[in-house]
């Protein structure tokens, strides 16, 4: 893959990966996570799409070489990001697809500009509301409380790897559970890469996720758009942060009004929208 910088508007140089042929697919990370995130499907992908896969504000190359004046990693700020590469490259009617951090980011770009010019979305794995609480039952799990959330920006200042692997363990997925509880390799070398991290960025950008709520906004959002949830799903060191599709499904069509349900074979649930 050829990397490529694009300089934003406070002198941040935002690193992408581009290979493939076709239109324009714009992979957007998870937390803590970079580009490689998207390594085993972007072969697949490029068959029929030119992707770019960025390295978001905070992550990656891209946090490893901030900026004097850059603006910290928050939601809003990556959300401009994304705007200006679009620009900056001259993308026609591009695809964006977001996990988690970048489905949130995805929900932060249309709030702040709208649809107009994208050719469509797809939210992976994420709600638009990571706390839940009496109004909200569609948060990380399903009961991620904001009493919870301050325990775990807590324990981030004290042990962010172990706390970042904890949330995980909390998760609905058996198998990423028992991989941290007998501490697999995969899990130490999850750990090892998370502690070599610059965590304070981080810290502040995970703020900014959990502060952000998108679930009026997405009442109202005419995007051609999918959504997907899955308890199997491929993601950070092969585990699945998201709750189960199951109860998952009936809240959240009452939150997206015009959306028609579809099942997807083998992939959860999707949520298409015209």
């Amino acid at each position: 893959m050829e990397m490529i910088s694009i300089q934003a508007d406070d002198g941040q140089q935002i690193h992408l990966w581009r290979t493939g042929r076709g239109r324009s697919l714009i992979l957007l990370h998870e937390w803590t996570a970079d580009h490689s995130a998207w390594d085993r499907f972007i072969p697949t992908l490029a068959d029929n799409f030119t992707v770019y896969a960025w390295d978001a504000r905070g992550h990656g190359v891209t946090g490893a070489n901030p900026a004097p004046e850059a603006e910290p990693p928050k939601v809003e700020r990556m959300a401009r990001d994304l705007k200006q590469v679009i620009d900056h490259i001259g993308l026609k009617a591009p695809l964006l697809v977001g996990h988690s951090m970048g489905a949130l980011t995805l929900w932060q770009y249309v709030a702040l500009y709208g649809c107009r010019g994208l050719g469509g979305l797809c939210i992976i794995d994420q709600s638009p509301k990571l706390v839940t609480d009496a109004d909200w039952p569609l948060g990380i799990y399903g009961d991620f409380s904001e009493a919870r959330n301050q325990a775990f920006l807590a324990g981030l200042t004290v042990d962010f790897g172990n706390t970042v692997l904890k949330l995980l363990a909390d998760g609905h997925n058996p198998r990423a559970r028992s991989q941290i509880e007998t501490n697999s390799p995969g899990i130490r070398r999850l750990r090892e890469r998370l502690d070599r991290l610059a965590q304070a960025p981080l810290i502040t950008c995970w703020r900014s996720l959990a502060a952000a709520d998108f679930g009026r906004f997405c009442q109202r959002s005419r995007c051609p758009a999918c959504s997907s949830t899955e308890p199997r799903a491929t993601t950070m060191a092969g585990m699945s942060q998201s709750m189960s599709s199951k109860p998952f499904l009936a809240p959240f069509s009452t939150y997206m009004k015009e959306a028609t349900i579809r099942p997807m074979p083998a992939s959860g649930i999707a949520f298409w929208r015209s």
